[in-house]
């Protein structure tokens, strides 16, 4: 259901994806550092995995809802980039990248639902 220029959301989703799993290999080996980390790789890997089912020619309806997890996903980040960049665990740097691909993302995923309503 994805036309060319969609499916370039699912590699930037992907490659947003892998920076974060990167990014967390260097939190502290402690539990904090293990449960921050598995909460943003698995928020992170949600938005590509959901978007690459989503296209596996499923129903609008389907597509649809998909797509909207990859969104709640998406946002989910929000949260966990402000609070390991609060608690140093990123640098500043790293924060506004994150910050920016997060809200680029969000907002493609939010057209193509509204796209795909229509």
């Amino acid at each position: 259901m994805l036309n060319n220029k969609a499916e370039n959301i699912q590699e930037r989703c992907y490659t947003f994806a892998l920076s974060i799993i990167l990014a967390t290999r260097n939190f502290p080996r402690n539990s904090e550092g293990f449960v921050l980390s598995s909460q943003m790789v698995k928020a992170a890997s949600s938005i590509p995995a959901n978007l690459f089912e989503g296209s596996g020619g499923v129903s609008k309806k389907e597509f649809i809802q998909f797509i909207s997890l990859a969104r709640k996903s998406a946002i989910e980040m929000m949260f966990w980039i402000r609070l390991v960049s609060d608690l140093c665990l990123i640098s500043k740097d790293q924060h506004v990248k994150m910050l920016d691909e997060y809200d680029q993302i969000v907002r493609i995923l939010s057209k193509i639902i509204l796209n795909s309503k229509k």
